[in-house]
């Protein structure tokens, strides 16, 4: 998933994230999604922490980008979470640009 640069912070990513584990969790007999996020990628990695994803892992040396190697952080959200821990995702500012 990507967000175009000059749509950055508008909260679209957020919402678009959001709407896809809504999906999931509306088709019944998933458990979680798994995702990778390019090491270094702070604002995508963020984003999808505060949405209920956790980190599970790194796949070292998994992409080239320009001639550098950079691994693939492996995340994961449970779908049936009771949204009161850490993970949950709070969606009292959706879509509010910061």
């Amino acid at each position: 998933m990507s967000v175009l640069a000059t749509a950055r912070r508008a909260g679209f990513g957020r919402r678009l994230v959001l709407a896809l584990l809504d999906h999931a969790r509306a088709r019944g007999g998933l458990r979680l999604v798994q995702l990778t996020v390019t090491e270094g990628n702070a604002a995508a990695q963020k984003l999808y922490e505060d949405c209920g994803f956790r980190v599970f892992g790194l796949e070292p040396l998994a992409i080239d980008v320009d001639g550098e190697l950079l691994g693939k952080v492996h995340m994961w959200c449970d779908l049936q979470a009771d949204g009161s821990g850490p993970a949950s995702a709070d969606r009292s500012d959706e879509g509010v640009h910061r």
